[in-house]
């Protein structure tokens, strides 16, 4: 039998985190990490804060070597900042996925408007 041993998770408010102006200037900010992944047939998760950039992790290329390692272990990978923005990394088609905040609330709103309206 085997037994998995886990830590207590504590809570970090990730938008607290303190950064250097100058990084601030150039759109770094303290961004949650979120994991999740399964691991023989044991599924995990774990939350953690990151330096994160929403302009150059939009924009990054899984290299193939991870790919097949995050494919294998079913891992989800999403980071997000304190603007609703967030970077989410989908392992079946090893592509990551942008998500402009501000684009996803209007369109959940007026989603509830058209349901209201018929």
């Amino acid at each position: 039998m085997n037994l998995i041993y886990q830590k207590p998770q504590k809570e970090y408010d990730c938008i607290k985190g303190q950064l250097l102006q100058t990084s601030k200037d150039n759109g770094i900010e303290c961004g949650t990490l979120n994991v999740k992944m399964n691991m023989n047939g044991m599924e995990m998760s774990f939350k953690t804060c990151l330096v994160f950039s929403y302009d150059m992790f939009s924009k990054m290329i899984m290299p193939a070597m991870f790919n097949e390692q995050l494919k294998q272990q079913k891992m989800t990978l999403e980071l997000s900042d304190s603007k609703g923005r967030s970077v989410t990394y989908d392992y079946e088609t090893g592509k990551i996925v942008a998500n402009n905040g501000g684009i996803l609330t209007i369109s959940k709103y007026l989603l509830l408007l058209t349901l209201f309206l018929f």
